[in-house]
C-alpha cells in the first residue's frame, strides 16, 4: 500500500499541483529570453535529426526532445513529434543499454504507451535491474520516477529492488541532493519549517552544476517543492534560466559548461537543458 501510495504522491507533486505563485515565475524579460532560447534549441535539434549524421544521435537525445516536444503543448510541434515517435518505435527492439531504455519508457508514458509492454518485456528479458547499481545515479532516479507513475499491473522494480534503490539515492544526498529532496517530498505532507527539507533546497540551488541530468533533476526536485509547499522554498529559476542563456551557442545548442563536444552529446545535453528551461517557465 505504501508503494502505491508513493505513487500517488509522485503524480501530485509533479503534474498535478497547483500553479506557482507569482513571486516565483520569472521576470517577463528574462521569460522572453527564456523562451527565445526554447526555440532555438528546438529547431537546432530537429535540424540534428534530419541532417545526414542524425544517426550519431544517441536515443536517449532523440527521447529526451520528444519529451520536450510534447511538453510545449501545443500542436506546433506534432507533424515533428509523429515522425520522432515513429522513428523511435522502429528502434525500440534494438535497446542495448539500460540508459537508452529507461528514456523509451519516458518517452513512452508521455506520450501514449503503444510500445510499452514491449519495453518492458526488454528489460526483464535483459535482466538490466541488476545492473542498475552501476549506472549513474541520474539515470538510477529516471529508474525510479518511471517506476511509481507505472500501471500497478506493470512492476519495474520488486519490493527488495525498489528499497535498495530509494536507501541508495538518499544516501548519495551530498552529491546528488535532488534524489533526496524529491524522497522527502514524498514522506511529508506538511514542511513545518523543516531544516532538512531547507537545507537539500538549498544544497539543490546552489550546487554547481558540471551534468545537464543533474542540473535538470535539480530543477526538477525545486520545482516540485515549491509546487506542495508555496511560500517555503528557495529561489532558483533566474539562476538556472541565466546560466544556460550564457551558455547557449550561436547555432541554438544549449551546453551547460560551453564547451563542445560530440553531436551526439550535444544533442543529449541540449535537449535535457531545454527541458529545464521548460521547467523554468510553468508559471503561467
Amino acid at each position: 500500500m505504501q508503494l502505491r501510495y508513493y505513487s500517488i504522491v509522485w503524480l501530485s507533486i509533479i503534474f498535478f499541483a497547483p500553479s506557482l505563485a507569482f513571486g516565483l515565475a520569472l521576470g517577463e524579460s528574462m521569460q522572453l529570453e527564456s523562451r527565445l532560447a526554447r526555440q532555438r534549441a528546438l529547431h537546432w535539434l530537429w535540424e540534428q535529426v534530419q541532417m545526414a549524421e542524425s544517426d550519431q544521435a544517441s536515443l536517449q537525445a532523440l527521447a529526451h526532445l520528444g519529451v520536450a516536444l510534447a511538453n510545449e503543448g501545443h500542436s506546433v510541434y506534432d507533424s515533428e513529434l509523429k515522425a520522432l515517435k515513429a522513428h523511435l518505435s522502429k528502434q525500440a527492439e534494438q535497446v542495448g543499454c539500460l540508459a537508452d531504455l529507461l528514456q523509451l519508457l519516458r518517452f513512452e508514458l508521455r506520450n501514449g504507451g503503444e510500445k510499452m509492454t514491449v519495453l518492458l518485456q526488454i528489460y526483464t528479458e535483459k535482466a538490466f535491474a541488476q545492473g542498475l547499481q552501476q549506472e549513474s545515479l541520474t539515470d538510477q532516479q529516471f529508474c525510479l520516477e518511471i517506476h511509481y507513475l507505472l500501471m500497478p499491473e506493470q512492476v519495474l522494480l520488486n519490493e527488495h529492488e525498489l528499497i535498495e534503490l530509494q536507501k541508495r539515492l538518499f544516501d548519495a544526498q551530498g552529491e546528488f541532493p535532488a534524489a533526496a529532496l524529491l524522497q522527502l517530498l514524498l514522506e511529508y505532507k506538511d514542511a513545518k519549517a523543516d531544516a532538512r527539507l531547507l537545507q537539500l533546497q538549498i544544497a539543490c540551488a546552489e550546487k554547481k552544476y558540471r551534468s545537464a541530468a543533474e542540473l535538470y533533476w535539480g530543477a526538477r526536485a525545486l520545482s516540485a517543492c515549491e509546487r506542495k509547499f508555496p511560500g517555503q522554498t528557495v529561489a532558483w529559476r533566474s539562476h538556472f534560466v541565466a546560466a544556460l542563456l550564457a551558455g547557449q551557442q550561436g547555432d541554438g545548442a544549449l551546453l551547460l559548461t560551453g564547451q563542445k563536444k560530440t553531436r551526439a552529446e550535444n544533442m543529449l545535453e541540449t535537449a535535457l537543458l531545454l527541458q529545464v528551461l521548460q521547467l523554468a517557465d510553468m508559471a503561467k
